[in-house]
């Protein structure tokens, strides 16, 4: 019996790892990264999936935190559009570029300003960081610095979001971020003020980005602090093109390709070789026409067309009569043995049988 209850929390986290699911665009609140590799890498599921239990806790009490401060700040604060009862937002190009604020004030002055509000948490380390770049910016008179320095990317998300709602029509020229220390409570606020020049050059940026047709160069090497320590083995691999993607879908085949004109702003999606339009539940598994985005398979491509390639001085192709994607990737994981994989590819022909990397 004792043992069944300690394993009540296990199966939570369980469940919550499970809970995890794949978005069908790419975030505003991540166009300021600053690696657009990363960032394609992940609009092209080419990253697995944060399904670790402990991480995804960590998301939903960030959340929890903001929800506090929204029902606290009362009806001096609008978390949600009038008009649709929904997490106010919008999106471009298409859709596959998206956007949803926190929320934002009506300030009744000598004018009616729309003020943005986003809300951060952070443990107590990275809390006293910013604590103090704050009180540096205020000594020396600074404005608008101390947040954006302590992280570039929330910084970038402020500005993208002033943006798009100016481009919306609603007239915003300030934000009020608060960021909660997540182990004393302490909050953290701060003013910043929209910056034109940024919001054009990062939708600039998210455009070329959905652009690509393959990845393109990383921000990092393979000795920087972030791909060390902040990537497993697998995801490092595929960062640094030592690995294709673990698992193959329609995101990350060659014959798929983002429609970035659509008018119904849905985030449509389309494969060139069956000539149809992909559900979103298509797209998350590959079918057996499958061949992987030429520049995540890391060998020679010799031949486009047919996705022949040269590893090791073997030559081979991403095929059903060659090798799966699948294949293709166990091959890349397992030191590129061409003789085990035969051995498994004999199987799959001769018991019909599917591989899948776990």
């Amino acid at each position: 019996m004792i043992e069944k209850i300690k394993q009540l929390v296990p199966e939570m986290l369980n469940r919550l790892g499970d809970s995890a699911s794949r978005r069908e665009y790419l975030g505003g609140s991540e166009i300021g990264k600053e690696c657009p590799r990363e960032l394609w890498l992940g609009w092209r599921w080419c990253l697995p999936l944060i399904d670790d239990g402990r991480r995804q806790l960590i998301f939903k009490m960030g959340q929890s935190i903001e929800d506090l401060l929204v029902y606290w700040f009362g009806k001096r604060l609008v978390s949600v559009s009038p008009q649709t009862k929904e997490q106010l937002g919008g999106n471009f190009f298409g859709g596959h570029l998206s956007w949803h604020v926190d929320g934002f004030f009506v300030v009744n002055g000598a004018e009616r300003n729309i003020v943005l509000w986003e809300c951060k948490s952070a443990n107590s380390k990275r809390f006293n960081q910013l604590a103090k770049n704050g009180v540096l910016a205020s000594l020396n008179r600074e404005t608008d610095l101390a947040y954006s320095k302590w992280d570039e990317a929330y910084g970038a998300q402020l500005q993208f979001y002033m943006g798009a709602m100016n481009e919306g029509g609603m007239e915003v020229n300030h934000a009020l971020v608060t960021v909660v220390n997540k182990n004393t409570s302490d909050i953290y606020s701060e003013v910043v003020t929209y910056d034109p020049a940024q919001y054009e050059g990062l939708k600039s940026k998210a455009e070329w980005i959905l652009g690509l047709s393959a990845p393109p160069d990383g921000a990092w090497q393979e000795n920087h602090y972030k791909v060390r320590n902040f990537m497993n083995s697998d995801d490092r691999g595929v960062y640094l093109g030592d690995l294709t993607p673990k698992k193959p879908n329609c995101r990350n085949c060659k014959w798929s390709k983002p429609n970035l004109a659509d008018k119904s702003d849905k985030a449509v999606w389309g494969c060139k070789k069956s000539r149809k339009l992909l559900s979103f539940e298509e797209q998350l598994t590959a079918c057996s026409d499958h061949q992987w985005i030429h520049d995540l398979v890391p060998a020679i491509c010799i031949d486009e067309e047919s996705a022949t390639y040269i590893r090791d001085g073997a030559e081979f192709t991403n095929s059903e009569e060659g090798f799966t994607s699948t294949e293709i990737a166990f091959l890349c994981r397992t030191d590129w043995n061409f003789k085990e994989l035969e051995t498994l590819k004999s199987l799959r022909h001769d018991f019909s049988a599917e591989m899948e990397i776990m």
